[in-house]
């Protein structure tokens, strides 16, 4: 189920841009299938940054920290 946008970052690269939106999901049923990326792992929020993430993401990353760090306390 998709939901709202979280947060919207375009970077730009030697020779192209690009630009992510970050949106909120939630599994409602099934399960997770990969079409571009070969694996996918739950980490804690807070650990994100310890991650080789692409220069692209780590805005959104950031972002991702910022709002919903808190959230393991609810």
């Amino acid at each position: 189920e998709v939901g709202s946008v979280i947060a919207e970052h375009t970077h730009h690269y030697d020779g192209f841009s690009v630009t992510l939106i970050l949106l909120r999901t939630r599994i409602v049923s099934g399960s997770i299938s990969l079409s571009v990326h070969d694996k996918f792992e739950w980490v804690a929020v807070e650990s994100l940054l310890d991650w080789n993430l692409a220069p692209a993401d780590i805005p959104l990353a950031v972002e991702v920290i910022r709002q919903f760090s808190d959230l393991d306390s609810v």
